[in-house]
């Protein structure tokens, strides 16, 4: 195991170094959760979702609809990258009226059957 300060604001510690370094050819599934989301941070997650997709992986990802909320343009986005729908990819949608969703939990998969996640608070990423 290894342990990553986001909350040091080292950019070498942020969700989005972390998923770039991660997210690669031998990523077999992908389980998210995020409190935030719009299209434009999917960035180089993209890529992934679809050869995902394409070869019917596993991808359940849950995302948080929280003030000023999720747009449905930038859901539609996220749709088409896990190709739905497919029997392997679930696509959730959450929202509170009385509080945030706001978990940034992100677990991957390898061909070779080891696992990694990310599990966060601090926001210093530019994805999800």
């Amino acid at each position: 195991m290894r342990y990553i300060d986001s909350g040091s604001r080292d950019p070498a510690h942020a969700l989005g170094a972390w998923l770039q370094n991660e997210l690669n050819t031998s990523v077999v599934e992908v389980r998210c959760q995020a409190g935030f989301f719009t299209s434009d941070a999917l960035g180089f997650f993209v890529p992934t979702l679809r050869r995902l997709a394409a070869g019917d992986h596993v991808v359940n990802m849950l995302i948080g609809s929280n003030e000023p909320g999720t747009l449905r343009e930038d859901v539609l986005v996220l749709v088409k990258a896990l190709g739905l729908p497919r029997q392997n990819a679930c696509l959730g949608i959450v929202r509170y009226d009385q509080g945030f969703f706001h978990p940034k939990t992100y677990h991957l998969r390898r061909s070779d059957g080891s696992q990694c996640a990310y599990v966060g608070s601090a926001i210093t990423g530019s994805m999800i």
